[in-house]
């Protein structure tokens, strides 16, 4: 299997979120639980490591979307005295995750029916 830790999708995600490293410490357990989630559904546990970072990204993807679901995700932000709310920020983290989730679709099983060729 590759070498994608817990620790690679952290800070793949703390990218994605905007967030410092202090601050993105505090989703540790949630980019934890994407990747072991997503590396259940690996099709082939023994794939080839320069698919790592694409897999990677799908992780932080899919804790991103899930941290933009939780009451702390992004909303906005605050420069000086303004502010600008960003009502479509779950959506924005919906559309990326799908679109890595579609990426890495041949890597992963989606759940669905599939014919494939047995060696």
């Amino acid at each position: 299997m590759g070498a994608v830790t817990a620790e690679g999708v952290l800070e793949r995600f703390a990218q994605v979120a905007g967030l410092a490293e202090e601050e993105a410490a505090a989703w540790e357990t949630l980019c934890a639980d994407a990747l072991a989630e997503l590396s259940a559904q690996r099709l082939d546990r023994d794939w080839d490591t320069a698919q790592d970072g694409l897999f990677c990204s799908a992780c932080a993807a899919l804790a991103y979307y899930r941290y933009a679901l939780s009451a702390a995700g992004p909303t906005g932000f605050t420069a000086g005295d303004l502010r600008v709310e960003d009502p479509n920020a779950v959506d924005r983290a919906r559309a990326l995750w799908d679109s890595l989730a579609r990426a890495a679709a041949g890597q992963l099983d989606g759940g669905g029916f599939a014919f494939r060729r047995t060696r």
